[in-house]
């Protein structure tokens, strides 16, 4: 079992669908929220809206480390090989700035950017949906407009006639520079037929293979050891001068259309957050669109509600006593249990701990039943 089993079930789930039944009403109007939705459940349930619903998803967070977190569980839970098939896939919006440190982090604008190319890359019901993590700070700094963003951008597909004279002399109209190895964004090398770009709309770069001035093939690659990562039919090039700033004043809310679902933990914190360094028009813009809240209280006077009832995961400390009794108590109750894994090694090593208690005939009259979890641990 994968944890792919584990979306698909839930797209089933009663309280998902209801979510889904509103969220099909007139787009911008509909106030949502989902109490008692414990843990990774929100990652989860946007999951599986995003791809019901074909729409893309602002998640705001309270501050940078929660938007990774969350981040992480959804591209955990989107399945990281579904990137290669075009699937849902999420994404940390995050502001350009350190955390505890004065100036900016480039590995955040290319984030950043990515995000921006993403959106701008066809109108929503030409691409997959997509998610997307962020906070207050990150959304109120500004971004370079789309106009900005389509006149710095260059894209390049696999069949594309081009000399690489002539792809050469774009890059560096774009602000690249030559270099014999690229190692960082913004540069781009040309040897024997190959033409590395490091864009600042992707993590890797990309290699293109040319034959003869016809692009063959285009392969992202790791820059320590040189070795293709993956295939791809085009590549997004986004050039230095967007990394720069914007010359005209734009944020992310430009680049979202009215079919975007918002959701927060706390849209109270979110929106008096904004609101109180001074952008009342963001905070207005974000209210005209569709909302769903994960909290016991919802910030909206008016909205509908939809009860998961889901509990924390009780705290075990390596106890296995407790977990087998926890496991037991379920099963009794009538609950399916899936016990989900980091790792294979993991899974291993608790179904020999399951074998120990077996021989030991601790828990007699349920090991035969909890014994059969080790079939249904789920590694991600």
């Amino acid at each position: 079992m994968q944890i792919n089993d584990i979306f698909q079930l839930y797209e089933q789930h009663p309280e998902v669908e209801a979510l889904v039944s509103v969220l099909k009403k007139k787009k911008g109007e509909n106030r949502l929220l989902a109490r008692d939705c414990c843990g990774s459940l929100p990652a989860l349930v946007l999951g599986v809206l995003s791809r019901k619903l074909h729409r893309d998803i602002v998640y705001i967070l309270e501050n940078q480390e929660e938007a990774a977190y969350v981040q992480h569980d959804l591209a955990v839970i989107l399945g990281d090989d579904q990137a290669a098939k075009g699937a849902c896939r999420s994404y940390l919006f995050p502001t350009t700035h350190r955390i505890r440190q004065k100036g900016s982090d480039e590995s955040y604008t290319i984030q950043r950017t990515e995000v921006l190319a993403r959106l701008k890359s066809g109108e929503q019901a030409d691409r997959e949906p997509i998610i997307i993590t962020t906070y207050p700070d990150a959304l109120m700094e500004e971004v370079a407009s789309q106009e900005e963003l389509m006149t710095n951008s260059l894209v390049l597909s696999c069949g594309q006639t081009v000399s690489e004279a002539a792809l050469g002399k774009q890059l560096i109209e774009l602000g690249f520079e030559r270099v014999d190895f690229v190692y960082e964004p913004g540069q781009y090398a040309i040897r024997g037929g190959i033409v590395d770009i490091y864009s600042f709309a992707y993590e890797l770069p990309f290699r293109l293979d040319f034959f003869g001035d016809e692009i063959d093939s285009i392969r992202t690659f790791d820059i320590e050891t040189q070795l293709s990562q993956q295939k791809v039919m085009t590549a997004e090039v986004v050039g230095a001068k967007v990394s720069k700033g914007s010359t005209k004043q734009a944020t992310l809310m430009d680049y979202l259309t009215q079919s975007t679902l918002f959701a927060a933990k706390d849209f109270n914190f979110a929106l008096k957050t904004i609101d109180g360094m001074g952008f009342s028009q963001m905070v207005q813009q974000i209210e005209q669109h569709d909302a769903l809240e994960f909290a016991q209280h919802s910030y909206w006077k008016s909205h509908a509600v939809v009860n998961f009832d889901t509990k924390p995961q009780p705290v075990f400390r390596k106890n296995f006593d407790l977990l087998f009794d926890e496991i037991t108590a379920k099963r009794e109750a009538g609950y399916t249990v899936y016990i989900l894994s980091d790792s294979r090694k993991q899974t291993d090593r608790l179904g020999a701990i399951l074998d120990t208690f077996k021989e030991m005939n601790t828990l007699e009259d349920a090991l035969d039943d909890v014994t059969d979890l080790v079939s249904r641990l789920i590694v991600h």
